[in-house]
């Protein structure tokens, strides 16, 4: 691969180096993705940062990205149809976190149109300890949040309303409308819970300047900081929640997680 990979940084025409990046997706698939990640932050070319960035999600996310006969495609924005190997398109953990912690270096891919799919794709995949980095990462990109507002419509963990509420409220293209925030999930999950206890931690906040916002972003909850969740019956639809303020109590009623007491010393 560093055979492969040493080529592409030298060859100067375009053309070239997108048919050795799709030789290493073909030959190398999921062990070139990490490498690819540095090859795209440098790239020059469109189409070939278009290569390096679908590839890197797909591949991730357990496709079969290219295989010998796509080096004869031309070179431009051509993709086959396939159905996962691995039965979806989630990323797992530790690609999200590499993929975040790329970001967090201020590492980006040069054209604008790329770098926005790939926040969005991204957006998709954030939640958790991930969300906050991820939108520090958007806030240092992406100057114009009105304009490029639809990068993060897929965002699904509603912890992120404070802050989209007031970026929402920048000014806009109007033709670029703010879309509507997914609702948290409602499966009877510890995950969905989860993310419903840090809706509750959030209801009460309100941003109001762009200094707020900056402090929002830079409160990334901390190590040890994550609330303390246990199931008091055998189907786990009833739960006790312990976090700074005391323990709650939440059951999953009428088809979603309700807090069903108030704070219980």
């Amino acid at each position: 691969m560093t055979f492969w990979i040493d080529l592409l940084r030298r060859e100067q025409d375009g053309w070239q180096r997108d048919q050795l990046a799709r030789i290493l997706w073909a030959r190398f698939r999921r062990e070139f993705a990490p490498h690819a990640l540095p090859l795209l932050a440098e790239e020059p070319v469109q189409y070939v940062q278009w290569e390096l960035m679908q590839g890197g999600f797909e591949v991730r996310a357990g496709a079969r990205f290219r295989d010998t006969w796509d080096i004869w495609l031309p070179a431009t924005l051509t993709y086959r149809l396939y159905f996962p190997e691995a039965g979806g398109h989630e990323l797992p953990e530790r690609d999200v976190e590499e993929l975040v912690s790329w970001l967090e270096t201020g590492a980006r891919p040069r054209d604008a149109w790329v770098r926005n799919h790939l926040l969005y794709r991204l957006a998709q995949r954030v939640a958790g300890r991930h969300l906050r980095r991820f939108l520090c990462a958007f806030d240092a990109a992406i100057p114009d949040k009105g304009k490029d507002w639809w990068i993060l419509s897929g965002l699904s963990d509603a912890r992120a309303l404070p802050l989209l509420r007031f970026w929402a409220t920048l000014p806009s293209d109007p033709d670029h409308e703010p879309a509507a925030a997914e609702s948290p999930c409602c499966l009877p999950t510890r995950e969905c819970l989860l993310t419903w206890v840090g809706v509750a931690a959030e209801a009460g906040v309100e941003i109001t300047s762009a200094e707020q916002a900056r402090a929002w972003l830079a409160g990334a909850e901390r190590a040890g900081a994550a609330p303390e969740l246990r199931f008091a019956d055998a189907l786990e639809r009833v739960a006790r929640v312990r976090r700074a303020g005391g323990e709650e109590q939440w059951e999953h009623l009428y088809g979603c997680w309700r807090r069903v007491e108030g704070s219980v010393r």
